[in-house]
């Protein structure tokens, strides 16, 4: 569960860096928090596939690793918003 959630985090972030939204370039800030969430996705996504292998090792990790996949839903919610936002 915890690789695959990390894998899917870390290419959903290269795929928000390799296809940005068409209309983020026309709001200010809206690029640089793009990328920010982008960034902070691709690191807890690292952490989580990192975390799995020693989940492996020592199952008492476990509530760390619970810990870290709830804490990567809100970078992942910020990219689908900024995606929403600067498709409009």
């Amino acid at each position: 569960m915890l690789f695959s959630e990390g894998f899917s985090a870390v290419a959903s972030g290269i795929g928000g860096v390799v296809k940005p939204p068409k209309g983020i370039w026309s709001r200010s800030l809206l690029p640089l928090a793009y990328y920010a969430a982008v960034l902070v996705l691709v690191l807890f996504g690292m952490w989580l596939l990192k975390l799995s292998f020693m989940v492996a090792k020592n199952p008492n990790r476990r509530t760390l690793s619970k810990a870290v996949m709830w804490a990567t839903l809100a970078p992942l919610l910020l990219v689908i918003v900024f995606h929403v936002l600067g498709t409009n």
